[in-house]
């Protein structure tokens, strides 16, 4: 590890060390969302680094999502590190040129983690529904006719329940624009913190690929939906207090 990176790391340990009594009050949604951020700020290393063919940016933000579901952080003894995880290799698979990671033995549930590399944009993932292949085949390039997204919104809006049938009555909470990485394209909303007019916060992040959607909502670090499509979606969720919103995320 650089000397500069290293100097990052103590920053952000330090700044870990001052919030950890903070982070027993399930109710400082402040605390758990600055950890949260704290997360995706230590730069971790593995030997797998620099090898996968993938861009640093990608290969950095795959244990992180994986911690995210897990509902985890670096910080956490028994998290995920970046090290736990084995790269297998690139693969062919029906959704495209595929790498693959054997997560630790202790996560047999969820076996393997995997980047789909599409024509402009890459998909992180991991579970037992997409596995290599057994003759081991590899696809060197693939070419994909269908065009990628070209840019996508995610709305958030909350209807009183008197007003329910008052399409007119939506009080919109946000509205974001799904960002696009000039290096593979990746759609996605990061984690964005969402204070709604009852005071309750919640966290929010979403991915968009030509392939589907996945949206995902955190409260104190608790996941409150997780919702895949295959395109469009419209969702309804409560938050922990029964603060109903309507999800809805659509690519142009």
């Amino acid at each position: 590890m650089k000397t500069d990176e290293f100097a990052k790391n103590e920053a952000v340990l330090a700044e870990y060390e001052k919030l950890r009594e903070r982070l027993f009050d399930s109710n400082d949604v402040e605390a758990q969302n600055r950890l949260a951020e704290l997360d995706t700020q230590f730069i971790e290393d593995a030997p797998w680094f620099g090898t996968t063919g993938l861009g640093e940016e990608t290969e950095r933000r795959l244990p992180q999502y994986i911690r995210m579901e897990y509902g985890e952080t670096v910080f956490n003894g028994a998290g995920l590190k970046a090290g736990d995880l084995q790269y297998i290799g690139r693969y062919s698979t029906e959704q495209g040129p595929t790498h693959f990671w054997k997560l630790p033995s202790g996560r047999r549930q969820q076996q393997y983690a995997f980047v789909v590399e599409f024509e402009d944009c890459n998909s992180l993932g991991f579970g037992r529904d997409l596995v290599p292949p057994e003759d081991n085949s590899v696809l060197d390039a693939v070419h994909l006719s269908e065009s990628s997204p070209q840019g996508g919104m995610l709305t958030i809006t909350h209807v009183p329940n008197e007003s329910r049938q008052d399409e007119g009555a939506a009080i919109e909470i946000l509205r974001l624009t799904y960002e696009r990485k000039e290096e593979r394209g990746l759609q996605y909303i990061d984690h964005t913190p969402v204070e709604l007019p009852n005071g309750e916060k919640i966290v929010v992040v979403s991915e968009f690929t030509k392939y589907g959607n996945h949206f995902t909502a955190r409260q104190n670090m608790k996941k409150i939906c997780s919702f895949r499509s295959d395109g469009d979606m419209r969702l309804f969720f409560h938050t922990f207090g029964g603060f109903g919103l309507y999800v809805t995320c659509e690519k142009d």
